[in-house]
């Protein structure tokens, strides 16, 4: 097998609104409730793909698995549904679904990074033709 070294192109998403495909998530470890000596949180760590200029980029987030209302996690859910997610939902069968997103740049330790501030469902006009413009 043959390897060439190539150098790194990581590329933040743009600041602002983009559509944004839930590609996956990963299970983290449980930590230490803040707010609840003796209890812990589990979390979970979310993969978006947002096209860029070169390409698909992906942003991630890292929240606390649950769905209370309150909970970062139940806005995500109610984006990528369009509504207010109710029951038990499996994360896996939000795979490939899409939502607004919107995205801040900070600086952390002398570097500049991307994070996702907010979301939303997306409409059919936020949606890209077929000439990369929004629909109709």
């Amino acid at each position: 097998m043959k390897l060439s070294t190539s150098p790194l192109r990581f590329q933040l998403p743009p600041e602002g609104s983009h559509v944004a495909t839930f590609t996956g998530y990963e299970q983290l470890e449980e930590r230490p409730h803040p707010f609840q000596p003796g209890k812990v949180q589990r979390q979970v760590k979310l993969t978006f793909s947002i096209d860029g200029d070169t390409g698909p980029l992906n942003q991630y987030a890292w929240l606390t698995a649950s769905l209370h209302e309150g909970a970062r996690l139940f806005g995500v859910v109610r984006a990528l549904l369009g509504k207010k997610p109710s029951g038990v939902i499996e994360l896996n069968d939000l795979v490939g679904r899409s939502c607004l997103v919107e995205i801040e740049h900070y600086n952390s330790n002398g570097k500049q990074r991307s994070k996702i501030v907010g979301y939303s469902p997306v409409d059919d006009d936020d949606l890209p033709d077929f000439n990369g413009e929004g629909g109709q």
